[in-house]
This record gives C-alpha cells, sequence and structure tokens, in this order.
C-alpha cells in the first residue's frame, strides 16, 4: 500500500502529531498502519499506532471508533519483542 495523500512513508518510526496543526486544545494525532496490511486474506485487520508525545497510541483499523490504548514505549516494545520471539 502506497503513501496517502502523497505523504512520505514513516519507515521505522511513529507518526509525530505535527505541530503546525496545534490548535489551543488539541493536537491533530496521525495513525499509522503497517504496509504489510491487507495482504491475504484477512482484508487488512491490523493495529494502527501514533505517537502521543510520551506514550503510544494503539487502536484496532477495523474499529478506531471504538478508542484506543495508550502505552508507555517501552511497553511497546517489549510486546514487539515478544510477539516477535513467539
Amino acid at each position: 500500500m502506497g503513501p496517502i495523500g502523497g505523504e512520505r512513508p514513516n519507515r521505522g518510526r511513529l507518526a509525530r502529531a505535527d505541530p503546525t496543526e496545534v490548535g489551543a486544545s488539541e493536537v491533530k494525532i496521525v495513525w499509522r498502519k503497517s504496509t504489510h496490511s491487507g495482504a491475504g486474506s484477512s482484508g487488512g485487520d491490523c493495529l494502527e499506532v501514533a505517537d502521543l508525545g510520551i506514550s503510544v497510541g494503539v487502536r484496532d483499523s477495523k474499529a478506531p471508533q471504538s478508542g484506543h490504548l495508550s502505552i508507555s514505549r517501552a511497553s511497546l516494545m517489549t510486546l514487539l519483542q515478544e510477539i516477535r520471539s513467539s
């Protein structure tokens, strides 16, 4: 899957909120999902991640309206290491 809206892919890093889009009380959060999503028969089932500053947001790409989990970067790295070693 290529970049959306002419954006360049952000490989190996979480997307950061654009500081030029910071309002008085809100920051635009940019959600990213793997370029591998959509392959096979799963139809793109995957998780999306976003840089929330001091934590990382994780949500279901099929149900983004259901909210997200906010976890520390260290916890995310531990989770990914566990998944990779399984």
